[in-house]
């Protein structure tokens, strides 16, 4: 067999195999067989056409998934998990008592470091009457929160758990005010999800890059925030200090 036909020789790959052997080990543990799959092919071709034949077997086996399931029962499951999360965020969305509008963040980053420094800036109005205690979130086992000012001068906060930070207001706060948060704060961060902090390297000289995705759950991981969706913020600046010969990209316009 020739190079030149790499998807007649995974055809006639498939068609020697047992068909019901194939039906079944797909629908127990389909990533396992494909890499079989693969296993078996590169044994009949040269490794020229090794990603080829990876992704004709890759598309083989998600065609045969989706075949087996309802698409809309798959939403139907996503949609479930995203409730459940909106659900957990309601139980705690009124112990906050702060509508946010505006945020500033303030963060020195070296990207050859995982560490970061800064502030976070939070404009809010309060939604609940006499707000005497305000709840955030944040890693508390890596990061550490210097200090916590608003127009009441400095105030006492506390971390608890593994999430929990907790702000005192010496005097309570009506419905309806409109007040301020500065947090200072460092430490290294956590990194969950598909990255929700990551210092890494790019490129053949293996240069240091600083990213973070994950938004909004990973949030808590580098940062104090109100960790509600239901709560939009209406604008945010961000400023980060960087060592020379790097950039800063981020949502947004550039300023």
């Amino acid at each position: 067999m020739t190079n030149s036909a790499p998807t007649e020789m995974i055809f006639k790959l498939i068609i020697s195999l047992n068909a019901i052997q194939i039906t079944k080990k797909l629908a127990e543990e389909p990533d396992l067989y494909l890499l079989w799959l693969v296993h078996k092919a590169v044994k009949f071709t040269s490794m020229k056409n090794v990603s080829i034949l990876f992704a004709f077997a890759l598309l083989f086996v998600f065609n045969f998934t989706f075949a087996q399931n309802d698409p809309l029962d798959d939403i139907v499951k996503l949609e479930k998990k995203a409730a459940l999360f909106k659900m957990a965020d309601l139980a705690t969305s009124e112990e906050k008592g702060i509508d946010l509008f505006y945020q500033r963040f303030n963060w020195t980053a070296d990207p050859a470091e995982f560490y970061i420094s800064g502030e976070v800036v939070m404009y809010f109005t309060v939604t609940e009457d006499q707000l005497s205690e305000i709840d955030l979130e944040m890693f508390n086992a890596g990061l550490d929160v210097s200090s916590v000012q608003s127009s009441q001068g400095n105030l006492n906060f506390e971390e608890i758990g593994e999430w929990q930070f907790k702000i005192t207001l010496p005097n309570a706060l009506p419905l309806g005010a409109v007040d301020s948060l500065i947090i200072t704060y460092e430490g290294t961060p956590n990194n969950t999800g598909f990255g929700s902090f990551v210092s890494s390297s790019h490129g053949p000289d293996e240069t240091p890059l600083m990213w973070t995705l994950s938004e909004p759950y990973g949030a808590r991981d580098w940062r104090p925030v109100k960790q509600d969706l239901n709560d939009k913020i209406d604008s945010t600046d961000i400023y980060v200090t960087s060592p020379l010969g790097y950039s800063v990209a981020a949502n947004g316009v550039l300023m």
